[in-house]
C-alpha cells in the first residue's frame, strides 16, 4: 500500500485534524496558503523541466528504446556534435 496522501480517507483525516488545530476561522486562510504554496512549487518544476527539455533536446528516449533490458542500458552511447547519438 502506498504512503502518503493517496485516498480520500488520507485527505479527510488531514483535514479534521487541521480543522481541531487550527480552528475553523484560520482554517480557510491556511489552505489558501498550502494551495499558492502548490502551484508555486508546481511553476517552478514546469519551468525547470521546460529548461532541461530545451537544454537536451536529443537525449530524449524513443518509445522502443524504453523497453530495453537493464544489460543493455551499459551501452556506451556517444554524443554527436551534430546532434545524432550513436551506441
Amino acid at each position: 500500500m502506498p504512503a502518503g496522501l493517496t485516498s480520500p480517507a488520507h485527505l479527510g483525516v488531514v483535514l479534521i485534524v487541521a480543522l481541531v488545530v487550527l480552528g475553523p476561522e484560520r482554517l480557510p486562510g491556511a489552505l489558501r496558503q498550502v494551495a499558492q504554496f502548490v502551484s508555486a512549487v508546481r511553476r517552478v518544476v514546469d519551468e525547470v523541466n521546460q529548461t532541461v527539455a530545451a537544454a537536451t533536446p536529443n537525449l530524449r528516449l524513443q518509445h522502443d528504446e524504453v523497453g530495453r533490458s537493464p544489460a543493455s542500458t551499459h551501452e556506451l552511447v556517444t554524443v554527436e556534435p551534430a546532434g545524432e547519438i550513436r551506441t
